[in-house]
């Protein structure tokens, strides 16, 4: 494990690093207007990059709580990493409900997704 080679605090951060360009790209790739299959190619690839980071950071976050809390607050600790998720995936849910109620569908399908991404990016 890469981990444990050159320590989980390294790999955990590097991660997020890749997890945030990959979310920036995505909101800053041109549309297939622009790029014509380029563009499919290169959200692809920031698809992987953003799947292959957060596969390496579950793990890896749950090990180094595992390893660095006291051990009275280790479960406490570790259950923030499931809320965190958790909270993640309604904030989400409800700041793309948000913008559709406030910017309409249309606006949401041109350019209004592109928001999310920002905001994502803000919070890495």
């Amino acid at each position: 494990m890469l981990g444990d080679r050159i320590g989980r605090k390294n790999v955990l951060a590097l991660t997020m690093i890749l997890m945030a360009a990959a979310t920036l790209s995505i909101g800053l790739i041109p549309g297939y207007a622009t790029l014509g299959i380029a563009a499919q190619i290169l959200l692809l690839l920031a698809r992987l990059v953003q799947g292959f980071s957060t596969g390496g950071e579950y793990a890896g976050a749950m090990t180094y709580i595992a390893e660095t809390t006291p051990d009275k607050k280790r479960t406490f600790m570790a259950s923030g990493l499931e809320v965190g998720t958790l909270v993640g995936y309604i904030a989400g849910a409800g700041l793309v409900t948000g913008l559709t109620f406030l910017l309409g569908n249309e606006a949401m399908v041109e350019w209004g997704w592109r928001i999310t991404f920002f905001i994502a990016l803000h919070w890495a």
